[in-house]
């Protein structure tokens, strides 16, 4: 690794050490390339050097972005697995004689279902390398059978030969071939992926995302986009989850982040209901620089009490009957609060109820000790509602809830009140 106590050396002819297996095939190949620079982050980056991480972790929109091709060591589990095929032997295929032909087992699986060659690999468990993959417009993947290669035009195999232009592969539902554009309109799929990964230090789930959020055009707060933060604001445990990701989410030890970022809690999350995100019934303020600062109006306001295409006579629950009714001025809040810059300001409806612990640290409607308000966020515009379960201290509400909740809503039974999440 490049430190500032080893950084002049490294400076000098042969003054690097002997290189681990994986960064010393990357070498050759790059060389084989014709290519003169190589990035490698370990011998790239300060790594004890918290300056130099600052400026050049968020750059990886620019370092991955602008490369020819990003060499991804697929095969293997460690930085001493090497490159297979380059220093190397490869895994030999499984190969048959039958009379005049010559039958060979095929590592690369074309049945949709069995998911992309590399679903299964260590590399594609890392949270590290998910931005890797999206933010190269052209990767040269060694597995430990055969080099693929990836971009936006085609997908290629060393064992096919049917691929061409705008070849491209479907592998269902993994995050190789669909969902991987970097859009607000996706965003939800990418928490989705991103957070199913292993992560060794809870303070990275930020810095590892930083160059995706760096790429979709809009302004994040806390992870999540201005221009749809209110939808979603809402998200929750995910309903399919491998076996690296079952059981419930847990807040990360990282007293800093809000309760309401999705980046502050542990395990597979997901932002989308039924394929889609839920429409916003609240309108999103952040403080900044000493004054309240919108950044996104409800999508809706107001919605059928049903599934209007049931039934087209259904009555309307209308929440806000103009924008005077949500917007938030300094005049609303309370003199005893100080506002940080971690806050989300906003008017819902809310209602209370008691709670007590469920299994699995997860919380039922039942009466006992806990008593939680239910914050209306977010509809389908069928009557379903997504809430919020908040708990308070000192008048400021952090979530509590590791699953939101869906249920029939009238407003007559809830109360109007400022919200300020933290």
């Amino acid at each position: 690794m490049l430190t500032t106590q080893n950084e002049e050396k490294y400076h000098t002819k042969n003054g690097l050490p002997p290189l681990p297996r994986t960064i010393a095939d990357a070498m050759e190949v790059a060389a084989r390339l014709d290519q003169r620079y190589l990035w490698v982050d370990a011998l790239c980056i300060l790594q004890d050097d918290d300056q130099d991480k600052a400026a050049q972790v968020p750059a990886m929109k620019t370092i991955y972005g602008g490369a020819l091709v990003t060499i991804v060591a697929a095969a293997g589990d460690s930085i001493d697995a090497g490159l297979p095929g380059v220093n190397t032997d490869r895994m030999e295929p499984f190969v048959v004689d039958v009379g005049e032909y010559r039958v060979i087992e095929a590592t690369t699986p074309l049945d949709p279902f069995r998911g992309s060659p590399v679903i299964h690999t260590t590399w594609n468990t890392r949270a590290w390398t998910f931005q890797e993959l999206l933010l190269s417009p052209r990767s040269l993947i060694f597995l430990g059978q055969q080099v693929y290669w990836r971009c936006p035009e085609a997908e290629c195999f060393e064992e096919l030969e049917f691929e061409g232009p705008k070849m491209q592969f479907v592998w269902g539902n993994d995050n190789i071939s669909g969902g991987t554009e970097l859009t607000v309109q996706n965003f939800g799929y990418l928490i989705e992926q991103y957070t199913k990964r292993k992560l060794t230090y809870d303070g990275d789930i930020y810095n590892a995302f930083s160059g995706i959020l760096e790429a979709i055009p809009d302004e994040f707060f806390w992870g999540i986009p201005h221009s749809r933060f209110g939808e979603y604001l809402v998200w929750n445990k995910a309903w399919d989850v491998d076996s690296e990701t079952k059981g419930p989410l847990q807040l990360r030890n990282l007293p800093e982040y809000p309760t309401w970022s999705w980046m502050a809690w542990k395990g597979q999350l997901s932002m989308r209901y039924d394929g889609s995100c839920p429409s916003s019934l609240i309108s999103c303020y952040r403080f900044r620089n000493g004054q309240l600062e919108r950044m996104s109006t409800p999508s809706i306001t107001s919605f059928p009490l049903g599934n209007a295409k049931m039934d087209p006579n259904l009555p309307i629950e209308t929440i806000w009957e103009n924008e005077d009714e949500y917007q938030v001025t300094m005049e609303d809040i309370p003199g005893n609060i100080v506002l940080k810059d971690n806050h989300v300001i906003f008017w819902t409806f809310v209602f209370t109820f008691e709670v007590q612990k469920g299994s699995e640290g997860q919380t039922t409607a039942k009466s006992g000790p806990i008593s939680h308000d239910l914050a209306l966020i977010g509809t389908h515009g069928w009557g379903d509602l997504h809430e919020l379960e908040l708990s308070w201290d000192a008048g400021i509400a952090k979530r509590v809830k590791l699953h939101d909740h869906m249920k029939r809503f009238r407003s007559g039974g809830a109360a109007k009140k400022l919200i300020i999440l933290g």
